[in-house]
């Protein structure tokens, strides 16, 4: 085989087509069949890991298919290990994590799929992985739409012709305003042009809050938190069922 920057150029190029053209079907279909799989798991988890009956019950599973567990092991591993094998240990590891992630954040089983579709894929919400610039721009253009959507399904509070014309042109815009104490509104001046930035970043806080309804009660929760709450849930889990002394109350028992 003779070598050549040519030959090389086109072989790699040849191969990114293929790539591209893998990750847009073959790649793309396996991620939403995977996902599918998850939501399905992760509404199991929602509902036998609870409490100390279900955890029991996930426990017999899990000698049931001869998965080998320790007493504090989460019963999401446990799940996950029944469902997918034990190998690769990561595996279980990561997915768990990833249910915690979404439980934290209020993501329902219903969501669940198109959560981490929308989050990059698990490794992505596992690492806390930034979205890439496209995913931001498709993000905001779904929350502005919807905030959109919002402002024309809402009754106006009023509507009127102000004494001096403000703006030039027709849109959205904010205006600065004050609060009189008997429930009357002053309007002093525009507090933006129609359709600029700061009024589109109000829409879109609109429409995000339409499109995510539990993101303004969701608590951002870093790796290393979720770690330590695992940490805890599990010692605790264990107490509740019985496998370990409740030490709680002495100075013995100490949680990293």
């Amino acid at each position: 085989m003779t070598i050549s920057f040519e030959s090389l150029n086109v072989a790699c190029t040849d191969l990114i087509s293929e790539r591209v053209s893998w990750e847009s079907n073959e790649l793309a279909a396996s991620n939403a069949r995977l996902y599918k799989i998850l939501a399905a798991c992760y509404e199991l988890y929602r509902t036998y890991a609870t409490a100390k009956e279900g955890r029991d019950l996930i426990n017999k599973l899990a000698e049931r298919h001869r998965i080998t567990t320790d007493r504090t092991t989460p019963a999401s591993i446990k799940l996950i290990k029944v469902v997918f094998g034990s190998e690769p240990r990561w595996r279980a590891s990561s997915y768990s994590q990833v249910f915690r992630i979404a439980e934290a954040q209020g993501v329902l089983p219903a969501d669940f799929a198109k959560w981490i579709q929308d989050n990059g894929g698990c490794e992505a919400i596992r690492r806390g992985t930034p979205k890439s610039a496209d995913q931001r721009l498709l993000e905001e253009q779904a929350e502005y739409q919807k905030g959109i959507d919002c402002l024309a399904a809402t009754v106006p509070l009023c509507v009127f012709t102000p004494e001096l014309r403000i703006f030039e042109k027709a849109g959205y815009a904010l205006l600065l305003c004050h609060v009189n104490a008997d429930g009357k509104i002053t309007i002093y001046n525009a507090a933006s042009v129609p359709d600029d930035s700061h009024t589109t970043a109000a829409i879109r806080r609109t429409g995000k809050a339409a499109l995510k309804p539990h993101a303004a009660n969701a608590i951002t929760i870093r790796l290393d938190k979720i770690a330590e709450e695992k940490a805890a849930a599990s010692i605790t889990t264990a107490i509740e069922d019985g496998q370990l002394a409740d030490f709680s109350n002495s100075e013995m028992l100490a949680v990293a």
